[in-house]
């Protein structure tokens, strides 16, 4: 049932900016990156764990039927494995940004205007880009064990018109 409620969700927020629908309006999708491994031969890059998989292939199927036109993600496996299934999906190469540039990386976005974009972070990056993008902090760092966040900003002639944040 929380499955369902969130395809609805996602639909009717992809829907309501069609009324005024522009070159001009252009959909953020920011998510944490799904579980990662606690045994790894590099604790500091560990690859996702089989939930984490789980997880990604998920989000993957809840975002299927979206037109993505860019993919991003940080330089990090757990980043990486968690958004390779959408642009796999949709024959795309995900984009690296540095976490550790978020105001330039934030600017960047803003300026891809008439696009849907992915951005797959971290538990501090990712709510830090999205209180960036909306201007005002309003977002705080994810705890440890939080991983199925979503926010969905829209922005129509460069202003914010939409935040959604949804649980998957």
């Amino acid at each position: 049932m929380k499955i369902n409620l969130l395809f609805l969700l996602l639909f009717i927020s992809y829907l309501l900016p069609a009324q005024n629908i522009s070159k001009e309006t252009t959909t953020i999708i920011l998510f944490r990156h799904a579980e990662a491994a606690t045994t790894s031969s590099d604790p500091r890059n560990p690859d996702l764990s089989e939930a984490g998989m789980e997880r990604a292939k998920r989000l993957t199927s809840l975002l299927s039927d979206l037109i993505i036109d860019e993919c991003y993600s940080t330089p990090l496996k757990r980043t990486q494995q968690t958004i390779q299934f959408i642009a796999a999906q949709r024959g795309q190469a995900t984009k690296e940004y540095d976490p550790r540039a978020l105001p330039a990386f934030a600017d960047a976005l803003r300026q891809s205007t008439g696009k849907t974009i992915l951005v797959a972070g971290h538990s501090n990056t990712t709510p830090t880009l999205v209180n960036l993008l909306i201007g005002e902090e309003r977002y705080r760092q994810l705890h440890e064990s939080e991983f199925g966040k979503i926010w969905m900003l829209t922005f129509i002639n460069g202003k914010l018109a939409q935040t959604l944040v949804l649980n998957y």
